[in-house]
């Protein structure tokens, strides 16, 4: 059982080369191939073209998001009350 902590431990290391790798190629700016296309002159302007969304639209994920988590951590609340004013639910009988 002990170790079993231990062999966890080469997450930390796995995750920092993976962070290092991704800093790493997000410094590198590619100039002539961006996409499986070479960019010429008379492409550049299709490729330069980028999609944006509103910035209205971020209220609506946030609401999402929060609306998700606080209906889960209800239903985890709610299990966990009910099986703590259940003994038989704990596999147990209490003593009157």
């Amino acid at each position: 059982m002990r170790g079993a902590h231990l062999e966890i431990l080469w997450i930390l290391p796995v995750g920092l080369g993976l962070n290092a790798l991704m800093t790493a190629l997000a410094s590198i700016q590619f100039r002539s191939y961006n996409l499986p296309v070479r960019v010429t002159e008379v492409n550049l302007p299709f490729i330069q073209r980028k999609f944006r969304l509103s910035v209205a639209i971020v209220p609506g994920f946030m609401v999402a998001i929060f609306a998700t988590a606080g209906i889960y951590l209800a239903a985890i609340m709610r299990g966990a009350r009910m099986r703590s004013e259940s003994p038989k639910a704990a596999g147990y009988q209490m003593n009157d």
